[in-house]
């Protein structure tokens, strides 16, 4: 999978073991990439559509939700762009 978002590039990628699924942030102008997000599982990753959280109406100071059932329940997250913080929105 992969799209644009911000000037940025994403793509996404999981490994053959399905238990690692890696969001990839790479600027088209300067050819510099980076792990935005990694989701990891002992068992599989689940993958999920990927949203974009719009905090002021632009996607300037956009936050990534990603849904992950990383420890055997499904969560959603809310991950900070700038500094690749995540946190718990949902709890079981």
């Amino acid at each position: 999978m992969g799209g644009q978002f911000e000037g940025s590039e994403w793509s996404e990628y999981i490994n053959r073991r399905q238990d690692t699924n890696d969001l990839m942030l790479a600027n088209a102008k300067t050819g510099e990439t980076r792990l935005f997000f990694e989701d990891r599982d002992k068992a599989w990753v689940v993958p999920s559509p990927l949203d974009w959280i719009e905090q002021d109406g632009t996607k300037k100071s956009a936050d990534l939700l990603w849904i992950s059932e990383r420890d055997g329940w499904r969560h959603a997250y809310r991950v900070d762009r700038k500094r690749v913080r995540r946190g718990w929105i949902t709890r079981v």
